[in-house]
């Protein structure tokens, strides 16, 4: 709900202001708001004219990446921000003060494109694989019959992706993360007297 206002809140960035968290949501809700709009674009023109735009649908993922990889870096160049950051008034700024160095541009790049590529094409291998488990009966009747390496790859990958999606790892890893941050430690001066 937070998200929808965030458009109303001033930017914070001028300063030692930190940004609301009205301004952190919606700038991570943008980008993931993005990639399923260009993925229904370029099926609606895939659908209408197959012969001509069917491979903007068939490499939609890679094109997007590579897209959204040229205006990431375009932003953090020019402006020390994303774009969606720089939407709404945020930017980066390393640890030391200054300006985002060059090895910090492709870091934050790294972060922001290739990562979320990486994790969309794991959630779609995962979802093919449970799709492919449901159809062939599960993860042991097949174990004894397939000996090649890439199967024991396969199997191992897929066990590490239950895993990973598991209730019980989210839960975890919910928890450890909202752990709140404890206070600095308070430094007791005792004067002695002799």
């Amino acid at each position: 709900m937070a998200e929808f206002g965030a458009h109303l809140t001033a930017a914070g960035t001028e300063g030692d202001e930190k940004p609301s968290i009205f301004e952190v949501l919606a700038q991570e809700s943008l980008m993931t708001a993005v990639r399923p709009a260009v993925k229904h674009a370029s099926k609606i023109l895939a659908e209408r004219n197959p012969a001509r735009y069917g491979w903007l649908y068939r490499f939609n993922d890679e094109i997007y990446t590579l897209l959204d990889t040229l205006l990431q870096y375009h932003y953090l160049k020019t402006y020390g921000a994303s774009f969606a950051e720089n939407f709404y008034g945020l930017k980066r700024a390393p640890i030391h003060g200054g300006k985002l160095g060059h090895q910090h541009q492709l870091k934050s790049l790294a972060f922001l494109t290739l990562l979320p590529y990486l994790k969309h094409k794991l959630d779609q291998k995962f979802e093919t694989l449970q799709e492919e488990e449901a159809d062939a009966g599960g993860i042991i009747g097949d174990a004894i019959q397939e000996q090649s390496l890439w199967k024991k790859l396969e199997r191992a990958f897929r066990i590490f992706l239950e895993w990973w999606y598991s209730e019980e790892n989210q839960n975890t890893a919910r928890a450890v993360s909202s752990l709140p941050t404890p206070p600095p430690p308070v430094v007791k001066q005792d004067v002695l007297e002799l």
